[in-house]
């Protein structure tokens, strides 16, 4: 199914599931495996931005409920290290969409939903950061709303390959994502948008 026309007049959406503080168990074990994703999460993102598809950001709040996303990218720049790197590769475009999430799933008590619906967003291309926890929970809650799945395998990652493996498996059989490469991916031309 990559590449085939969004169902019902749709479009597609990108959802980049982020994580700034790294302060996980496992953090540095996944930073140094978001860093590898980062460069094909901002080629895809140049692709997406020519083809007009709309990117949505979503970051954790780090349970401080005053969190801003302009603030938890700045912090994550300031930083420095290999969050900052990452922070800078996928550095928000002012034309992009965030949502500040509260727990795993960037639907969960975020408006998430109601922002790819004014978008007419059938089919959401989903990237980050740790793919057997936030992104698998995100494609959870995305398939509810039937809501196509895109997943590229090159643009997740998690603390070791067999957990990273074993979720996009999951998000295959179980929730009928695609999870080709992304440079496989087709985009519809901007004036498709």
């Amino acid at each position: 199914r990559v590449g085939e026309e969004a169902r019902g007049g749709g479009r597609d959406g990108r959802v980049v599931d982020r994580r700034g503080d790294w302060q996980v168990p496992e953090g540095d074990m996944l930073v140094r495996r978001d860093e590898a994703i980062a460069l094909a999460i901002a080629a895809l993102g140049r692709r997406g931005t020519a083809a007009g598809v709309p990117c949505v950001d979503g970051n954790d709040n780090w349970g401080r409920w005053r969190s801003s996303f302009a603030a938890a990218v700045c912090a994550a720049l300031a930083a420095g290290g290999p969050g900052a790197r990452i922070a800078q590769l996928l550095e928000p475009a002012p034309t992009d969409y965030f949502v500040l999430k509260p727990k795993h799933s960037a639907f969960h008590a975020t408006p998430l939903d109601l922002l790819l619906r004014h978008l007419q967003v059938s089919r959401v291309i989903l990237t980050g950061v740790a793919c057997d926890q936030c992104v698998l929970a995100t494609a959870a809650d995305a398939r509810a709303p039937e809501y196509d799945l895109l997943i590229p395998a090159d643009c997740v990652a998690s603390q070791d390959e067999t957990r990273c493996s074993t979720a996009l498996r999951l998000l295959k059989d179980s929730l009928r994502a695609d999870v080709a490469r992304a440079q496989l991916i087709k985009l519809p031309t901007a004036s498709a948008t």
